[in-house]
């Protein structure tokens, strides 16, 4: 198997390498004041091209870097054997898409499908990019899906779902009724015991009645497509499963690699928790794997320099995210650790959960959440200011992007198009430059985040107030290294009443020179700044809103 991955590896040097030479023959002068030097993305399986003041020495460097990162996969393999976690995969943060945020286990075939064909279509214009792009020409590359795919014992009072509140409820299930047989008196939800001793997961072949076909399918569209196991289990009599990980996990592996899967989220409900043994089994199937720990087991204790991420390639970082603006800054809050330590970066991304941009209502989850209905409760719907906040923050803090939209929601897809196809956000998402975005600067006056809720209902305790989620401070301001010398500064307003004054001194962001003039780059508006700038001032940002800008030195753009 090393000798695929080899192959593999040498493949994305070589492409790196061609990619510089193709750009150094054809070398050009960025004129000022304009934003024209085409920078490229490696690590996916599309080039995302994206424009930047200061191009040609933002694409040498960044091709020069991704070069070198080829070449330490290349030693890796060479001098040992390649776990999942180090087998050269997600170089750069990922974008995809999962189904649970807007789907929760109410999913089937269709759905995944559904999701393909969103990625690869063309209908939909994208500012900066050609004719006839897609999200897929983005970098957004594959499909995942997530709990609901098992066929189980169900609850028998759908753990308090009730279709008259939410038809989705209704959706067909294979009948089982009771848990599985595997052996020394033990019984499983979603696991059968085979003639030949071992273990196999069991598909609901209702909601999934070719699991290999479907693969294959998403794979004709050129994505990769993504399972999930180790599951929760909202739907079944009981919400986690107790097969132990020696009988369990090599059967699940079995299966995962014989339905053609690319990728895998193992989560932390059930007794499957084992990170390495999943990772060593997986690498003896030679695929290529982008592998998630969802809290299945521990993570990064050391730098991934010292070999803190060996299993793995991105991590969860703390609590199940919520559509609800506190929910997303309180997940954000818990990546400063990782980012600050060595512990977050090329193979190895701190993970703050997945993205609810474009999400409509409540997730149905395991325990209280949207039990009737995505609209229970006197739940409210993000604003596209707030999900655009929370959109540009996962891009400075290098987190990987996971989408759950629904692509047949066609006035969901239109309300944040211009969010999720930004290509100056994504290109500072996936930019690397040896850190991964931090705060550095923030106010002295702290908030408290709550819930937005309708008044007198069960998210505002009855008129008693929302529980407070966490403290804040009212604004806070992360940066991130660009190539180039260059810097990302994305400010958000977390006050969810008042405007925020906010001043940024360039001097200020790490690794910029004092007094130093600057081009500077509109993220959210794609566009350049008339001038040359020491700061940047916003005089009102209004609330829950941000300010996403790219510096560059003058002198690194001339």
């Amino acid at each position: 198997e090393n000798q695929v991955l080899l192959r593999g590896a040498f493949k994305v040097l070589a492409r790196s390498l061609d990619l510089y030479l193709a750009r150094a023959l054809r070398r050009r002068r960025c004129r000022s004041g304009a934003s024209e030097c085409a920078v490229t993305r490696l690590g996916a399986n599309s080039i995302v091209r994206r424009t930047l003041p200061g191009g040609q020495v933002a694409f040498w460097l960044l091709m020069f870097l991704s070069s070198l990162s080829c070449c330490r996969v290349v030693i890796v393999l060479l001098c040992g054997k390649a776990h999942a976690g180090n087998n050269g995969m997600a170089l750069t943060p990922p974008l995809t898409w999962r189904s649970w945020n807007q789907f929760g286990w109410y999913i089937n075939e269709d759905v995944i499908l559904r999701a393909a064909a969103g990625l690869i279509d063309t209908q939909r214009p994208i500012k900066n990019m050609p004719v006839g792009s897609s999200l897929k020409d983005l970098g957004y590359d594959e499909v995942g899906m997530d709990e609901g795919w098992t066929a189980c014992p169900a609850s028998p009072d759908m753990h308090g779902r009730d279709p008259n509140y939410d038809p989705r409820a209704n959706m067909p299930r294979q009948n089982v009724s009771k848990p599985f047989d595997i052996g020394n008196n033990r019984t499983s939800m979603f696991h059968r015991l085979n003639a030949d001793g071992t273990t196999s997961p069991v598909v609901d072949e209702l909601a999934f009645p070719d699991m290999k076909g479907l693969v294959d399918r998403i794979h004709a569209k050129g994505l990769r497509a993504g399972w999930y196991l180790n599951d929760c289990l909202s739907f079944c009599l009981s919400l986690d499963d107790g097969c132990p990980a020696e009988q369990c996990i090599p059967g699940d592996v079995k299966a995962w690699h014989e339905y053609g899967f690319d990728s895998l989220k193992i989560d932390g409900c059930s007794a499957q928790r084992d990170t390495r043994m999943w990772a060593e089994l997986i690498n003896k199937t030679g695929t290529r794997v982008r592998l998630e720990n969802c809290n299945n087991g521990p993570k990064p204790s050391k730098p991934i320099a010292e070999g803190g991420c060996p299993y793995y390639h991105q991590f969860r970082t703390g609590h199940d995210i919520v559509n609800s603006y506190d929910s997303w800054i309180g997940n954000a809050q818990e990546v400063a650790e990782y980012a600050t330590t060595g512990r977050h970066g090329p193979g190895c991304w701190a993970y703050p959960d997945m993205q609810m941009v474009g999400v409509q209502g409540q997730t149905p989850d395991e325990s209280t959440t949207g039990r009737y209905g995505p609209w229970d409760g006197g739940f409210v719907q993000p604003t596209i200011t707030e999900q655009r906040t929370h959109f540009g923050l996962w891009c400075v803090l290098s987190a990987p992007i996971t989408l759950s939209i629904d692509f047949s929601n066609e006035s969901a897809v239109d309300s944040v198009w211009h969010i999720i196809t930004n290509i100056h956000a994504l290109a500072v998402n996936q930019a690397w430059v040896g850190h991964p975005g931090t705060v550095f600067m923030q106010s002295n006056r702290s908030i408290a985040l709550r819930a937005t809720c309708v008044q007198n209902t069960t998210c505002d305790n009855h008129g008693k107030g929302a529980k407070q989620r966490l403290t804040v401070p009212s604004w806070q301001a992360w940066y991130k290294p660009l190539p180039g010398n260059a810097a990302a500064v994305f400010v958000a307003n977390h006050d969810a009443h008042s405007p925020a004054k906010v001043t940024i001194k360039f001097s200020d962001i790490p690794g910029l020179s004092a007094g130093e003039l600057c081009t500077v780059t509109n993220v959210w508006k794609q566009e350049l700044l008339v001038g040359a700038h020491t700061s940047h001032t916003e005089p009102a940002l209004a609330p829950r809103d941000s300010v996403f800008i790219t510096v560059h030195p003058r002198r690194e753009v001339q």
